[in-house]
This record gives structure tokens, sequence and C-alpha cells, in this order.
């Protein structure tokens, strides 16, 4: 079952979902992925529904020094690192009046749902081990900015912080006992997800609040801190 659902994954996914049977196995994985096509995540960051998001997420994984049973592991965790927010959803009222749906903890969600299919799917050990850790810390660094632009000094883009908020994930989280090679793994992950957001953001006024290529381009200096602690 996993070499077949690997299969599906591997390539062009947003083609082969079309397809009855892949549909039909992809959906009967889990209760709430059929849940999430058609479903409006009605954010400012996200121009895609759930379903379609995660499709982009899975085919645009970057595979710049990432070896095929790596790219294997990354495209799991995608397929399944937001399915926790069909569970997570609350509105929100924004400062204009209208109303944002918050996802707060999804990611930890998603590896709850996510746990038992991998097992049935045939994951185990530090496969099992790492495919849940991408799932569960995809959106660690989100609000990591460069000087200047970040809201406090913690989450300034350099390697004190970005290597204090990594080991207190991995002290939170030590049953996955993350390594920097991992962390910088995410960073892939990281930067096909921020790929399948909304291309401009604007504030309430119609300003531009954010880019997903500037997402992504923050999400490629984390990853450049993770490279250099590796070697240290």
């Amino acid at each position: 079952m996993k070499e077949y659902f690997e299969s599906i994954i591997a390539h062009d996914l947003e083609d082969r979902i079309k397809e009855q049977e892949v549909r039909k196995f992809l959906f009967s994985l889990e209760p709430h992925i059929p849940l999430m096509e058609n479903y409006d995540q009605n954010h400012k960051y996200h121009c895609y529904d759930l379903l379609t998001h995660t499709v982009k997420t899975v085919d645009h994984i970057p595979d710049d020094g990432v070896t095929p049973e790596e790219m294997k592991l990354l495209k799991t965790a995608a397929f399944f690192h937001d399915v926790g927010k069909i569970v997570t959803a609350k509105p929100v009222l924004r400062q204009d009046g209208s109303i944002q749906t918050s996802y707060f903890h999804h990611p930890e969600e998603s590896e709850k749902l996510a746990l038992p299919v991998l097992i049935k799917l045939g994951y185990r050990g530090i496969d099992l081990r790492k495919i849940r850790f991408f799932i569960v810390a995809h959106d660690t660094f989100m609000h990591f900015m460069p000087a200047g632009e970040a809201l406090s000094r913690r989450f300034v883009i350099e390697e004190v912080n970005v290597n204090n908020k990594a080991m207190y994930l991995k002290f939170k989280r030590h049953d996955l006992n993350p390594s920097y090679h991992d962390f910088w793994l995410l960073m892939h992950l990281s930067r096909s997800d921020y790929l399948a957001h909304s291309p401009i953001v604007r504030d309430a006024k119609g300003n531009i609040r954010d880019t997903n290529e500037r997402m992504c381009a923050r999400s490629k200096m984390i990853q450049d801190i993770f490279a250099e602690l590796q070697e240290q």
C-alpha cells in the first residue's frame, strides 16, 4: 500500500488526483481528506481551497540536495500537513470587520490524524518519526523575519534565534528527535507550502503586506542557517 501511495504522490499529483481510482484511494485514507476538496480556507494568505493547496504543496517541493528517499518522506508529510485544519477552524473578527478563519494548532492536529494512516500505509521507525516531525513543525518558522521586519527581536532571522527555536522544538518533542539535517529538509516543505499561498497578500487598506515570493525567500534564509549549523 505504501508503494502505491508513494507512486501516486511522486509526480503530477494535480493530474493524478483527477483519476477515479486514485481519488477513491486517497479519499479513503482518512475521513477528513474528502472534506478538504472545495474547502474555502477563508484566509488572506490563501487563494486555493484546502485540497488544491495541499496538492500544489506536494507537487512543488524543491529537490535541491534531497535524496529520492527523503523526497518520498517530504511529499508524504506534505499530503497530510494541513488535514488538521478541518477540525481546528475557528472564525476570527478582523479589524476591518470581516471574518477570517484561524487554524491555531492545526499542525499538531494534522500529525494526530495522520499517524494511524501512516502506520496503516506501512511507515515505521525513523521514516515515520521524520514524517511526523515534518508535519508538526511545518509552520514553526513562519513568523521569522529579516531584521527590521520582525515583531520582536527573538523572531529576527539570525543563527541564535533560529537555533533557539529549533532546540525548543527538539526539547518539546523529544520523541521525534530531529537533527539539523531534518530541520534543513523541513524548510523544503516550508518553501513548497509558501509557493501554494496567495501570490500577494494585502491588508485591510489594500496595501501589499506580504508575497509568497518573500515567504519563500525567508524560508531559504532559515534553511541556509541550518546548513551552516550542520557543518559546525
